[in-house]
């Protein structure tokens, strides 16, 4: 290859020169047919490193640092997954704790107010049966329901408290029974709900003194009434047969609301609301039955009778 030599060029008026290289020693051929090819030598190139030589020790470190990087991410990654599963879990125990909860409040609220309006529908009705219709006689004096046992009205085998209400009963032909209330009574209203279960009539004790003295108000299931007054044991009736009245319910387990009211000498007679008779007995204005004891009764006029009372109630005049 030439050689350039650049320390005279630029000077004025002279061309640069070139100084051919040596060539190499050759032997001249001997003859023509001994001359070989005009091969040109090969290029000089700088030395190649050995293919054995071993790796960079940084490029390793630098792949573990990668390897560990991706490792590491995995790991943080199954962890956030793993904490948000738990989370999610959590939570949803939670919001389920707290549904049957909410659950479980409302349900307790809706007993509550079933409780409430329970009580109070009892409140009403019982306040609405307290409730006089039988003027003068407005003062609640006795407000019995006669649906546990009470030490205020007589207990035996023929005056019993029963699921049903008080039970009063006779099983002997021509006879009729009663059951007494503690409480001694002179003008007032006296009412009771009754229904009888077997036999004949039931009905209302009032002005009681003793066994040979006092008043009733017989009511019967075949739909008839009468008012009777035992003095000095002496039977007086309003009637000589008792009474029909369409006001009553006829037949065995029919309710009736049986009241009377006494003011004076004068005795008034109601069922079911209805004023059904009204009677004057001068015994009633007597000293002797100016107020007496209050009772319910059974009477067999035939059949064994049984009876059944709820809400006896008495009032007085204001």
């Amino acid at each position: 290859m030439p050689t350039y030599i650049p320390s005279s060029y630029g000077q004025s008026g002279q061309q640069p020169s070139y100084t051919l290289p040596q060539p190499p020693n050759y032997t001249a051929p001997q003859s023509p047919s001994q001359q070989l090819p005009n091969t040109p030598m090969p290029p000089v190139y700088p030395p190649q490193p050995s293919q054995q030589q071993k790796r960079s020790p940084v490029r390793a470190i630098v792949l573990a640092v990668i390897a560990l990087v991706i490792i590491l991410a995995g790991v943080s990654s199954f962890f956030i997954y793993h904490n948000n599963q738990i989370a999610q879990e959590h939570s949803n125990a939670t919001a389920t704790v707290q549904t049957s909860h909410n659950n479980a409040t409302a349900t307790a609220l809706a007993q509550q107010n079933a409780t409430a309006t329970a009580v109070a529908n009892t409140h009403l009705t019982a306040t609405a049966i307290a409730t006089s219709q039988y003027p003068p006689f407005t003062n609640v004096a006795l407000n019995s329901p006669l649906a546990s046992a009470s030490s205020d009205w007589d207990s035996s085998s023929i005056c019993q408290f029963t699921s049903t209400g008080y039970r009063v009963s006779i099983a002997q032909a021509g006879h009729f029974q009663y059951c007494l209330n503690s409480g001694t009574f002179g003008d007032s209203a006296y009412q009771v709900t009754m229904s009888i279960q077997q036999g004949n009539c039931g009905g209302l004790i009032f002005r009681r003194i003793d066994n040979n003295n006092l008043f009733l108000f017989e009511v019967c299931s075949d739909g008839t009434y009468d008012l009777s007054a035992l003095v000095n044991s002496t039977w007086h009736s309003l009637y000589s047969a008792n009474r029909a009245s369409g006001a009553i319910q006829q037949g065995l387990n029919k309710q009736n609301v049986i009241a009377i009211t006494v003011q004076g000498d004068t005795v008034n007679m109601y069922v079911n609301g209805n004023k059904i008779d009204t009677a004057t007995n001068p015994a009633l204005t007597s000293s002797t039955f100016s107020q007496g004891a209050l009772g319910l009764m059974a009477d067999d006029t035939g059949d064994p009778t049984a009876v059944t009372y709820t809400n006896a109630l008495v009032w007085t005049a204001s």
